[in-house]
């Protein structure tokens, strides 16, 4: 076979086409990998914490909301729950949560969660703080085992996004990682809202 000028051009246009496809995949897969890096430089990690604090005087049960990750966390809603159960009432908390020696809370304190959360930030959510005395000793003891040794009896879920808006949906459970969402659920009032807006008097708070 005699290559001619013909073939010389057409294996010169078949060879800039390759060459610009090949040209086209790495551009492609260049912007890909740039694109995960942008992404993974600004990814927020939400961590829930309950923490039972004994100051002596006083005891404390705090849920707070720290971004472990490495950019802003955008968070959508926290929810409180217990075995599963959403919290939503003051006196659903304290029916299910709270020994009943413990229902009168002396101080009870919380912030707006929903926002941005900057990396490396931590947030309170809400706090009940009750003085200690002779009466109650036992039951600081009972909410100790109802919260540590069960880890059951307060869960907290989290749906929070990226400034890429990417969202992630963090379910309560030590080994459960937060699984990427579409979006967040509608989150209307934040936990402290709808627990504040919610209470109603506890006995003792009613005879004062």
């Amino acid at each position: 076979m005699t290559l001619t000028s013909n073939h010389l051009q057409a294996f010169g246009t078949l060879a800039a086409a390759l060459a610009a496809l090949i040209a086209l995949f790495v551009a492609f897969d260049q912007g890909r990998v740039m694109r995960a890096q942008q992404h993974a430089s600004v990814m927020p990690i939400l961590d829930a914490e309950v923490q039972l604090n004994d100051n002596g005087a006083t005891v404390e049960l705090a849920v707070s909301v720290r971004n472990d990750g490495v950019g802003p966390a955008l968070v959508e809603s926290v929810r409180i729950l217990s075995n599963g159960v959403p919290m939503q009432t003051w006196d659903q908390f304290g029916d299910v949560i709270f020994p009943q020696a413990l229902r009168d809370v002396d101080v009870f304190n919380g912030g707006t969660i929903r926002g941005a959360l900057g990396a490396g930030r931590e947030q309170p959510v809400v706090s009940f703080v009750w003085n200690r005395d002779d009466t109650n000793e036992q039951a600081f003891v009972e909410l100790f085992e109802r919260i540590v040794a069960t880890g059951t009896h307060i869960q907290i879920e989290t749906c929070y996004c990226s400034v890429f808006d990417q969202c992630w949906l963090a379910e309560p459970g030590e080994t459960a990682r937060a699984g990427l969402v579409r979006s967040c659920p509608h989150a209307g009032d934040d936990v402290y809202a709808q627990l504040s807006s919610s209470r109603t008097l506890a006995p003792a708070e009613a005879d004062r």
